[in-house]
């Protein structure tokens, strides 16, 4: 088959995640085709082989609809917002989307571009739910879950954190968003620690300005945190592209986030299927995690469901948006609990961490979107 991808692909993307189906179908003989529209820094060098155009990421010179994409595919796939779903797919036979909104409503009138596309490949359950709501028929409407990079399997290095601390916590902020939480995240760790307990947390994330209402300062949460616990247990903050990120995940024992609203959590099935402990939101609303993250294989935040304040969505905000609020004591205790019961809950996991490392495979999943081309 002849397969495009149009969309965001440059690795300092979230949704540059479909370069792990681009690539297993590279693997399996299928002819890819890349193009970028966020361009191509820190671009993976096994991946520039495929890359049909340069010119959609040239934002001085961007004509999307002239793009150097052949005229002609078997498939044309694309992780993008709704009004480009017509755009980014018009030149294949059969045209899936990918899309996940961080919210619980989706914006007027961006429920009608599902009438340019033949499937809508949302990430989780809840993401789906999303769709329904808006009135997208549901046979047009297939959960396709995230695989994880082969590197998580394959590779055995390990990030040098320059620290001799016995138990290391890591937590992933690429986007300092309200959603993520971040002040309820370093709240619990000022509960759970303190600077005499052997443990660390490793915090990658973005330390930009916020630009728009729903970014926050992570320097200026970071500086409060500081101030209400002095005595806080060691964190290590990581600001920089880490060219393969599952070393940094071999070198950390537990994975923690608490966010209000994830319709996937790519850093929390990185970690599980590293053969490592998690610890996140598990509510009904807002936590697209919890199709692959149960009480057999990682450790769920406890809470309730609340508003989704305007501040927290993108794009056009909703009074009817709902979000998980995560318990603060509840997660400070399960960051304890998974200090002093590491090896004995790492154990009891050890079936569900394996049954999610054969369910989440690229192999696999890229079978099951290839299994829809009519």
């Amino acid at each position: 088959m002849k397969i495009s991808f149009k969309q965001f692909l440059s690795p300092n993307h979230s949704w540059s995640t479909m370069l792990n189906f681009a690539r297993e179908m590279k693997r399996t003989g299928h002819e890819v085709h890349l193009d970028s529209t966020n361009g191509y820094k820190n671009f993976p060098v096994d991946m520039e082989e495929n890359i049909k155009c340069r010119r959609c990421a040239d934002e001085k010179r961007r004509v999307l609809n002239e793009c150097e994409l052949d005229r002609d595919y078997d498939l044309s796939v694309s992780y993008t917002a709704s009004i480009h779903w017509n755009e980014y797919t018009c030149f294949g036979r059969n045209k899936f989307v990918v899309y996940n909104l961080d919210g619980s409503v989706l914006p007027k009138g961006w429920g009608k571009f599902h009438k340019n596309v033949d499937y809508i490949l949302p990430s989780s359950t809840y993401s789906k739910t999303t769709f329904i709501d808006a009135g997208i028929p549901e046979e047009k409407i297939i959960v396709m879950p995230h695989c994880y990079d082969s590197e998580f399997i394959e590779r055995k290095n390990i990030y040098d954190l320059k620290t001799d601390k016995r138990r290391k916590y890591l937590t992933i902020i690429q986007q300092p968003h309200r959603r993520k939480g971040l002040n309820k995240l370093l709240e619990a760790w000022g509960r759970a620690f303190t600077d005499k307990d052997d443990v660390v947390l490793v915090m990658k994330v973005v330390m930009k300005r916020p630009k728009a209402p729903f970014e926050v300062s992570f320097m200026e949460e970071f500086s409060k945190f500081k101030k209400k616990f002095k005595n806080h247990a060691q964190i290590i903050l990581i600001d920089e592209f880490i060219d393969y990120i599952s070393d940094l995940h071999r070198a950390c024992d537990i994975l923690f986030s608490m966010s209000n609203i994830e319709c996937y959590l790519i850093p929390a099935m990185n970690h599980i299927v590293s053969g490592k402990l998690a610890i996140a939101s598990g509510g009904d609303t807002g936590c697209g995690n919890t199709d692959f993250m149960n009480d057999g294989n990682s450790l769920l935040i406890k809470g309730k469901t609340v508003r989704l304040p305007q501040n927290f969505q993108y794009w056009a905000p909703s009074r009817y948006a709902c979000m998980f609020e995560p318990d603060i004591d509840h997660a400070a205790a399960l960051l304890q609990t998974s200090n002093y019961k590491h090896d004995e809950l790492l154990e009891s996991f050890k079936s569900g961490i394996q049954k999610t490392i054969e369910d989440y495979s690229a192999e696999k999943l890229t079978k099951n979107i290839l299994s829809l081309c009519k």
